[in-house]
């Protein structure tokens, strides 16, 4: 699959001398001023971060932009202030950094897509971390004070307000005049350019009487109102933080004016390789009702398609997403909200639906007549019902009949909020007399609680009362999740860790992870078929029927999924509805269900990172697996310059990571390597007509060239049946590179070259390690790509730890007993602790782990666990 690297540099003058500190932690960047411009103008930012001085390139994620350093000063750092009540109890980190303000000019051409882009800076220690930086298209006005609701501040629209909430309970507002029949909209830019300002948009009239209000914090965007106006007149529109909060970093952007701004796009995808006419809602659109779109691999950023709209005066302000999908699409046919007026589907389809109500024509007109129908306001949150008048007695559901075969699986998934649609969705199947398909039987064979805190639905650590029953894959049920154990508590004050998916805790036979409280009920569960019978044992027998929430972090978070299989021959209804049993016009989703296609996808972290001469860092590979594929997966770096070296690796069958490898020499130098970007957002409507806009672009920025920093292509092979898959990984980033850094802090070795282990034995590893750079901190030890049921033993709180005292620490690996046979290269990881997003680490040459274990790696009772697959 192509995709496109969106990024472009600007190259600086640089008229600064850089001095290398005693210690090179990486550049950081703390915050812009201003967050933002208007295209097609010049704007003085100041930049605000540690250890930047020597900015020698600004790397835009968009062409059009041009820089020049002014001004690099000194300046003291902050002083950390705990806030009152908060008890700190991990170590500081003082890692000499020093703080420095960069003044620059950036000139911003009026090819630049209005949206939210990202740049990083690039100096003598390697390149910083991202910040986002929002472009306009419209005057920019700024606030000033008094702006009370009192005495608010006139202005003239159509503009971009930008202002500050200087001091808690800072209320500003802003007046202006609309004519009758007026469609205004106003778009924050707050949190997406990381402002701590929750906003709250609210609009009244001449007399303050309340009109409208906006707020999104639920969903962590910032919040659009629109309003069509019926009258001429004078209104104002007042902007605050939703817990009354204000200070330096409460800024806001309020992109304000009759303008065109898309609410909705129906359907949210397209079959590869179809034309489909997508239908565009939305305010000051004209006649714009529907836009041509083309199934393609070339239309694809990221793994959605962007759709845009084209008006008569101008580009919609912002852009909705649609999928590319893989089978027939069909639509959803009112009335099919019972068992009786299901809609019958073949296998495979897509189909796309809203859960919304059908409004009574009759009952609509008569409101419509009394003049109680709704003035149009539009928040990106809310169920946004029709008048109460036209609906139903009860929410909208979808029913949708298929025919399976006994055995035949199955997969439905649905896709809604990855699209932007607001319906938190729930799927149950169902005989067609609506009685529920039992999925398992749940045994619980031994009890204990959960301990020391609340837990959340993510996190993959959770403190148990006592584990003495308990094993490593063992089944773990708390509440109505089904979880399983990845490792075991190694002491007294640890965790169980339960596997997950990126961070993130992962529920299996088609349950949801939930919050716990304290001392919650768990239990140890054996999964076994529906209707099975035991002898009672004095605890719980739980029954799962065919039926998901949320489909975890592997599939689209809130979005549900089911994995289907047929217990006979015969029709079968799915349900979807959204769980809080609210519905709305913008309800959108998509449901499909197919047959397992069994896939994979991969990715990297970090996705941008520096490599210090004569150093070595490391790379995690993440595949995510698709319906039942869990071979193995070969990942490799391709195309790197001769300046970086790069190991192989294997994502064995069952695990869903690897960590790779990359060495720069002592000598090592990107000076002739270089990284082709072009725009991320071509500003075309879709169907092939192209705007006077996308013209500018492809004339004054086709694309840009980044010298002196390299690009990740990572690329993965698998076999899937037949065929050879191969894979490229996505960055998932708007700016992927990679830079060198000086010579390293640190330098981590071990002894031995490989390391033999017996199942259900230990082996000795020792790690030594080299302080360069003035150096002396303590420095912590990660062990990578350890297979399933092997751990580090005795590392108490704070794992592996060389003190600052020391140089060389022995630590034991310890393999389960029922582990298999196998050998792997493992990977020993030094990190430089640093008040950064960005790692500073070292990382020691490959070790062979060699494990004479059992032939087939299961446990003696493994069988027991689970009859079912999860």
């Amino acid at each position: 699959m192509r995709k496109k690297l969106a990024l472009l540099t600007v190259i600086i003058c640089c008229f600064c001398f850089f001095k290398v500190s005693a210690q090179t932690a990486p550049p950081t960047l703390q915050s812009v001023e201003p967050s933002g411009a208007q295209r097609g103008r010049q704007v003085t930012l100041t930049l605000t971060g540690t250890n930047i001085d020597g900015i020698s390139k600004l790397i835009f994620s968009e062409p059009g932009f041009t820089a020049k350093i002014s001004d690099i000063k000194q300046v003291p750092m902050p002083k950390k202030v705990i806030p009152k009540g908060v008890v700190v109890t991990s170590a500081p980190i003082e890692d000499k950094a020093k703080r420095y303000k960069a003044t620059i000019l950036l000139s911003v051409s009026p090819a630049v897509p209005q949206g939210v882009h990202f740049f990083r800076v690039q100096t003598p220690l390697g390149v910083s971390n991202l910040l986002p930086f929002a472009i306009g298209s419209l005057p920019e006005i700024l606030e000033h004070e008094p702006d009370s609701s009192e005495t608010p501040q006139k202005i003239l629209l159509p503009a971009t307000i930008v202002g500050s909430l200087n001091e808690a309970g800072d209320v500003d507002a802003f007046q202006f005049r609309a004519r009758a029949g007026d469609e205004i909209v106003f778009q924050t830019v707050a949190r997406s350019v990381n402002s701590q300002v929750d906003a709250v948009l609210r609009l009244a009239d001449s007399q303050r009487r309340f009109m409208a209000e906006s707020n999104t914090s639920e969903a962590g965007r910032d919040p659009i109102l629109a309003y069509r106006f019926s009258d001429d007149g004078t209104y104002t529109l007042s902007i605050e933080d939703a817990e009354h909060r204000g200070g330096r970093n409460y800024h806001y952007r309020i992109h304000s004016g009759a303008l065109p701004y898309i609410t909705e796009v129906f359907p949210l995808g397209v079959q590869r390789g179809a034309t489909t006419e997508i239908r565009v809602k939305g305010f000051n659109l004209g006649k714009t009702q529907k836009v041509k779109v083309t199934g393609n691999e070339e239309a694809l950023q990221g793994k959605t398609i962007p759709i845009s709209a084209q008006t008569p005066t101008g580009l919609s302000i912002n852009r909705m997403r649609i999928a590319l999908g893989n089978y027939p699409e069909i639509f959803e046919k009112e009335p099919n909200d019972d068992l009786t007026k299901a809609q019958q589907i073949s296998v495979p389809c897509t189909v796309n639906g809203r859960i919304a109500p059908v409004p009574d024509p009759t009952a609509a007109l008569s409101a419509a007549s009394a003049g109680t129908l709704p003035v149009s306001g539009f928040t990106t949150t809310g169920a946004e019902k029709p008048h109460a008048a036209s609906l139903p007695d009860r929410p909208d559901q979808d029913l949708y009949q298929f025919h399976a075969r006994k055995g035949q699986t199955l997969i439905l998934e649905v896709m809604a909020q990855q699209l932007g649609s607001p319906l938190d969705s729930i799927l149950e199947i169902v005989h067609p007399d609506g009685t529920p398909i039992p999925r398992a039987t749940v045994r619980c064979i031994a009890q204990t609680t959960t301990a020391l805190r609340d837990h959340d639905s993510a996190t993959r650590g959770i403190r148990l009362s006592s584990w003495t029953d308990f094993s490593i894959d063992d089944y773990v049920m708390i509440g109505d999740e089904i979880l399983q154990i990845e490792s075991m508590p190694t002491h007294p004050d640890a965790d169980m860790i339960f596997r997950g998916f990126r961070g993130s805790r992962v529920a299996f036979f088609g349950t949801t992870p939930r919050n716990h409280a304290l001392n919650s009920p768990v239990y140890k569960v054996e999964i076994h078929p529906p209707g099975k019978a035991f002898p009672t044992n004095g605890m719980p027998v739980f029954h799962l029927n065919y039926e998901n929430d949320d489909s975890g972090p592997m599939f689209g978070g809130k979005d549900s999924r089911l994995n289907f299989t047929a217990p006979e021959d015969g029709d079968y209804i799915v349900k979807i509805r959204d769980v809080r049993d609210i519905d709305g016009e913008r309800f959108l989703y998509r449901l499909s269900v197919h047959e397992p296609a069994p896939d994979y996808d991969l990715t990297f972290d970090p996705k941008s990172f520096n490599i210090p001469k004569g150093g070595r860092v490391s790379l995690t590979v993440t595949a995510t697996r698709r319906d039942g594929y869990d071979g193995p997966i070969e990942v490799e770096l391709l195309d790197l310059p001769p300046a970086l070296k790069a190991s192989r690796g294997i994502i064995p069958s069952g695990e869903n990571t690897t960590a790779l490898t990359l060495t720069a020499g002592d000598d090592a130098s990107l000076d002739n390597s270089s990284v082709t970007i072009r725009s991320m957002y071509p500003e075309a409507p879709g169907n092939g007509a192209y705007s006077k806009r996308t013209r500018i672009i492809e004339t004054l920025s086709p694309q840009a060239r980044v010298p002196g920093v390299a690009a990740v292509r990572l690329v993965a092979r698998a076999r899937i049946g037949d065929h050879d898959i191969v894979r490229q990984a996505e960055a998932g980033e708007p700016i992927s590179v990679v830079a060198l850094a000086p010579g390293p802090d640190l330098v981590v070795r071990t002894e031995a070259k490989t390391v033999h282990l017996v199942a259900g034995q230990s082996a000795a590893v020792t790690v030594k390690i080299e302080r360069h750079n003035g150096l002396t901190a303590r420095v912590p030890i990660s062990v990578m790509n350890l297979p399933h049921g092997v751990r580090v033993d005795d590392i108490g709180l704070n794992g592996i730890m060389i003190t600052e005292d020391e140089s060389s620490r022995t630590f034991h690996i310890v393999a389960e007993p029922w582990v298999a046979a196998t050998s792997r290269q493992i990977l020993v990881v030094g990190l430089v602790e640093v008040n950064s997003p960005l790692r500073n680490e070292a990382a020691a040459e490959p070790v062979q782990l060699v494990i004479e274990g059992r032939t087939n790696g299961r446990r003696a009772d493994q069988g027991m666990r689970s009859d079912l697959p999860p």
